[in-house]
């Protein structure tokens, strides 16, 4: 997995440019999943919206996941980045994990408040809203491709980083980022089964 440093990732931030960028709330009683672009309160600014993103993925299809926790031996740089990819059904190759900024929605819940590491709490504190992200960005995804396709979702099917149509025609997340990024985030994304695990659980 490929690291930035801190200030590399402020940087990243403030110049992101097209894309799709999710967030979501890590102490929320309820892990709401949101696109911080389109605005999260009147007192966020566009500037600030970028630093609260948990996943970004660019129309080159490279994905980036901000890691809430600190590398501590432990392997959350790589465990929760494979999280997202899991439910988003990309390539892990696309994936690499940067350091989360510093903001109140990265905190960890299993710390009482803060955005803290310690305790082995790290996977269990950020396996929902992990999953749940990239399982809102692959939503997204595949409804882009079926608008475009004059489609359903239910009829296309996505893996590694690519939306599948069953005629054989094919878009990556790369070409489908804009587009998704102008659509409302789904209240409920589905999550896998365990069953369906790719990546988690491999040798």
């Amino acid at each position: 997995m490929s690291r930035l440093s801190r200030r590399d990732f402020i940087k990243l931030g403030s110049t992101l440019g097209a894309g799709l960028l999710l967030g979501a709330c890590s102490a929320c009683n309820r892990h709401a999943i949101f696109a911080p672009r389109q605005g999260l309160g009147n007192d966020v600014s566009a500037q600030d919206a970028d630093m609260l993103g948990w996943v970004f993925i660019g129309t080159d299809g490279r994905i980036k996941v901000a890691i809430p926790s600190a590398e501590m031996g432990q392997g959350v740089y790589t465990g929760l980045a494979m999280l997202v990819a899991e439910e988003l059904d990309a390539d892990f190759a696309q994936v690499s994990a940067v350091p989360a900024s510093v903001n109140p929605q990265f905190d960890n819940p299993k710390m009482r408040g803060g955005q803290l590491t310690g305790g082995s709490t790290s996977t269990m504190a950020f396996w929902t809203p992990m999953r749940e992200v990239g399982a809102t960005a692959r939503a997204m995804l595949v409804q882009a491709a079926a608008n475009q396709w004059t489609t359903t979702p239910k009829n296309l099917r996505t893996e590694a980083g690519k939306v599948m149509h069953p005629d054989g025609r094919q878009l990556s997340y790369g070409e489908l980022a804009n587009a998704a990024a102008k659509l409302d985030t789904p209240s409920t994304p589905a999550l896998k089964s365990a069953k369906d695990y790719r990546l988690i659980g491999q040798s």
